[in-house]
């Protein structure tokens, strides 16, 4: 079985996930502002007693939802990538323990994500919603020191990722075939050259 180049994709996909995942957050958030700023005739026919500032609280709920639906999709999806990770690296017949101990780490903060941080954000951020924001300065404060340790965590995730794929592309015993290869071919290059 190719482990390695299973291990790979794994790593790949999660890589992409992550950066699919970011760029749909923010584009959440900034369809929200589009429509707001340019609103299609109809919405205004449909809701026309409601104020902008009333359709900008909803729009940015449509998307705050859409968000944490997400983040929690994401969050079980990195669990299983996780555990196929793992299960990659302790059945792998070059076993690395810089492999399993990064897939072990990553199945850490995917758990702290998933199962402390993702529900929190997503408590707050309901209190928050619809509500101006004047009157909730201390909650919104702390959503933002729990979304910045959530983006941070992502960052480290990703960092991690890439050392792992590193790891993966750099495959000691093959390098030392090769080296193994080319001594030969020079000792055969300078036996041919000395009998000449």
């Amino acid at each position: 079985m190719h482990f390695r180049r299973l291990s790979a994709f794994v790593l790949g996909a999660w890589l992409v996930g992550s950066l699919f995942v970011a760029f749909l957050a923010s584009q959440n958030f900034a369809n929200a502002s589009r429509i707001l700023n340019d609103p299609p005739r109809g919405l205004l026919e449909l809701a026309p007693q409601l104020t902008r500032e009333q359709l900008s609280l909803l729009f940015r709920f449509a998307a705050s939802e859409a968000n944490r639906f997400m983040f929690e999709t994401w969050g079980v999806v990195q669990l299983g990538l996780s555990s196929c990770l793992i299960a990659l690296s302790v059945f792998s017949p070059r076993r690395s323990l810089l492999l399993i101990g990064g897939a072990m780490a990553l199945l850490v903060m995917v758990m702290v994500g998933l199962f402390y941080l993702i529900p929190e954000m997503n408590q707050l951020g309901r209190r928050l919603d619809f509500r101006h924001p004047a009157e909730v300065l201390e909650l919104r404060d702390e959503f933002r020191t729990l979304h910045f340790v959530y983006f941070l965590l992502e960052a480290v995730k990703c960092l991690l990722l890439l050392l792992l794929a590193g790891r993966l592309s750099i495959d000691r015993a093959e390098w030392r075939h090769a080296a193994q290869l080319r001594a030969e071919r020079r000792r055969e290059a300078a036996g041919v050259h000395t009998r000449n």
